[in-house]
């Protein structure tokens, strides 16, 4: 449930606990790549104007 969780909303032991999982369980990095793709398109759809969407766009 943690990789569903919007990154700003997890606190310390669950940020804690969401690096413990990747750690063991995701050796190549494409579990916490994808978590972190998850994250800006959460970032991108939040966006308020277009300028914001164009950064957040390219940062995705």
């Amino acid at each position: 449930m943690l990789l569903l969780r919007a990154g700003g909303t997890l606190t310390g032991n669950a940020a804690h606990r969401l690096a413990e999982v990747f750690a063991p369980d995701d050796p190549t990095g494409k579990l916490k790549a994808v978590w972190k793709v998850k994250e800006q398109l959460r970032a991108l759809l939040r966006t308020d104007s277009l300028a914001d969407a164009a950064t957040a766009k390219e940062e995705l």
